[in-house]
């Protein structure tokens, strides 16, 4: 379990977020909106422990996630940036096993649970045929498996995700999300991304949290929180919404007016 505690984050001369306080269900798909600049990547490193905040707590199993071994945090929870960057000339299966240097210590080989791991996440992200290819010579939808792939490498128990969809065609943003949401099922793996797409985190989440002017002002299930009144109010747009069906979840889709 994820929580935060009275958690205030700060950048130069504005507070991104003031005391918030929640936790991260286990098990749950968990997507953060809101307009540009209103914290939440800085959010998202900050659950992750790269960022510390101005006041208030992380606490991942019942321990503040600044007392955990950056090993042991590494074997919990994983964390895919914006942007992320590969070395030249390094091949997939070489960039995956850098997830596996949190069970490894100084100098120690690979063992066989190390490529077990590696080939469990390129076989999940359907990147086999790949492995020896040159990682930066990739499509972007590729590239982008490539580095959900490098994050289950690491066999976390929940996955961090800052615009994972970004730079992609909508058939692409597709699959990462179709992706995703196996992971969650089959995996039980715990989820917590920031999307743009106001449609696709209503289509994809257990959960939405929305975020405005340093607060969380909304906080629950997609059909809960996804409305003309609060789009208006973050986005300043107006929309009309249906109602959209995906197996046994129906969820509200906006259409822009």
């Amino acid at each position: 379990m994820l929580m935060a505690q009275d958690l205030t984050i700060s950048f130069p001369h504005k507070n991104l977020l003031k005391q918030g306080s929640f936790t991260i269900n286990a098990g749950e798909i968990t997507c953060i909106i809101g307009a540009n600049g209103c914290g939440k990547s800085s959010l998202l490193h900050t659950l992750a422990g790269l960022t510390a905040p101005l006041s208030g707590t992380v606490i991942l199993e019942d321990k503040a996630i600044t007392q955990w071994p950056k090993k042991s945090l590494a074997q919990k929870l994983s964390i895919l940036p914006q942007t992320p960057e590969a070395p030249d000339g390094i091949s997939v299966s070489e960039l995956l096993m850098h997830g596996r240097f949190c069970y490894k210590h100084l100098f120690s080989k690979s063992q066989q649970t190390d490529l077990d791991a590696i080939d469990n996440a390129l076989k999940f992200t359907g990147m086999e045929l790949l492995r020896d290819q040159e990682f930066n010579r990739l499509s972007g939808g590729e590239r982008q498996r490539g580095w959900l792939a490098l994050a289950l490498s690491q066999e976390p128990e929940i996955l961090l995700l800052d615009e994972p969809t970004t730079y992609l065609d909508i058939g692409h943003q597709q699959d990462i999300l179709k992706l995703l949401k196996k992971l969650n099922v089959e995996k039980k793996l715990t989820i917590v991304m920031v999307l743009h797409d106001i449609n696709q985190a209503s289509q994809y989440s257990d959960r939405i949290m929305v975020l405005q002017d340093g607060h969380i002002i909304a906080d629950a299930p997609p059909k809960d929180v996804i409305n003309s009144v609060l789009i208006k109010q973050v986005f300043n747009i107006n929309v009309d919404l249906i109602s959209r069906s995906d197996g046994d979840k129906t969820y509200p889709f906006c259409i822009p007016l």
